[in-house]
């Protein structure tokens, strides 16, 4: 298992990236546990959120995907990342000292890799 944490400068995306090209190269079966401090007020946004990025999932629209996740987190007054590649959504949400790191998979039964995220309030498996 590998364990992820990242300075807040740092775009999950990018990360989680390199990792995954890492696990390529030594073919070797990878789990990984990204480390973030979320709150319960950042875990229920989540969960707002994780509806439409499984709606979009389902029909492609990405861009609408963005236009949803700001209008929550603003509404909550939350800063936001969003990040798409072929495999998966990139979703970080922070506020003040709590920090969400969420990585959702594309694939219908949860993608190449097992990801697991916690050291907040409650912790996660990728869907």
């Amino acid at each position: 298992m590998v364990y992820l944490e990242l300075d807040p400068a740092v775009t999950l995306s990018s990360a989680f990236s390199q990792v995954r090209e890492i696990a390529a190269s030594s073919r070797a079966d990878l789990a990984i546990y990204v480390v973030d401090s979320a709150s319960q007020e950042l875990l229920h946004l989540f969960e707002r959120v994780r509806i439409a990025a499984e709606e979009a999932i389902i029909t492609g629209q990405f861009t609408l995907l963005e236009e949803r996740v700001r209008d929550l987190a603003l509404a909550q007054g939350v800063t936001w990342e969003l990040s798409v590649d072929r495999d998966y959504i990139y979703v970080s949400l922070a506020d003040g000292e709590s920090v969400l790191r969420r990585v959702i998979s594309r694939a219908p039964h949860g993608g190449d890799l097992e990801v697991y995220a916690g050291g907040g309030a409650a912790p996660w498996r990728n869907g």
